[in-house]
């Protein structure tokens, strides 16, 4: 039984982690696939899967490249208390 739940955990990550790896026209694919063949049920996910194959890039970090970062230096300054 332990073995039963590792694999399906296992099988689970591979699949996110192709999920988030693949191509971005291949994955627009699969979701224009899905929509024809998923049942009626699972429209609204299928509709978050869409919206989410079309956003490029994420959102979370705020650390990318083409952020704009402030030319002058960030100037902090030490303070000394006696004792």
């Amino acid at each position: 039984m332990q073995a039963l739940i590792t694999y399906l955990i296992v099988a689970t990550a591979m699949v996110y982690a192709a999920w988030l790896l693949m191509p971005q026209a291949l994955r627009r694919r699969l979701v224009a696939y899905l929509k024809l063949v998923a049942p009626a049920s699972r429209q609204k996910w299928i509709a978050r899967l869409e919206r989410a194959s079309e956003e490029t890039g994420c959102t979370t970090c705020k650390a990318c490249a083409t952020d704009k970062k402030s030319l002058a230096p960030q100037i902090k300054t030490v303070e000394f208390h006696r004792r």
